[in-house]
Order: C-alpha cells, then sequence, then structure tokens
C-alpha cells in the first residue's frame, strides 16, 4: 500500500518560503552560510569550471614514452 503524502508543495512555493528563511538570517548566520565566497564576489563575477586533466596528460605521455622506447 503506497501512501500518498499530504502536502506536497509546488517549486514556486518552495523558493518563495526558502526566500521568507533567508530574510528572516542575521548577518552571522549569512556569512557562516556563505562559507569560502564573498557576496560581492558570488554576485557580480562568474568563472568558467576548472577541469583537472593532470591524470590524462600522464597517460598520454607515458603511452608516447612507451611507444618511441
Amino acid at each position: 500500500m503506497r501512501m500518498e503524502p499530504g502536502y506536497l508543495p509546488t517549486p514556486n512555493q518552495i523558493t518563495e518560503a526558502c526566500s521568507m528563511i533567508r530574510e528572516t538570517w542575521s548577518p552571522a548566520e549569512r556569512r557562516r552560510r556563505l562559507v569560502g565566497y564573498s557576496t560581492e564576489m558570488v554576485e557580480s563575477c562568474w568563472l568558467p569550471p576548472r577541469i583537472d586533466t593532470t591524470m590524462c596528460t600522464s597517460r598520454v605521455r607515458k603511452e608516447v614514452s612507451e611507444l618511441t622506447a
């Protein structure tokens, strides 16, 4: 027997509730939740994702060295 949830909020209702909760945060709470991020940096600066190619490069070098040996 499956139980249907008694209340299932819509995505808009969730967004509104989250916004109302964030409005009650103190400055200290806001800083705690933005660990490692400056508010100005998050709002004004976009950086592309970084891809670590170290493993790929080392495998290619190994293959090349084995082929030329």
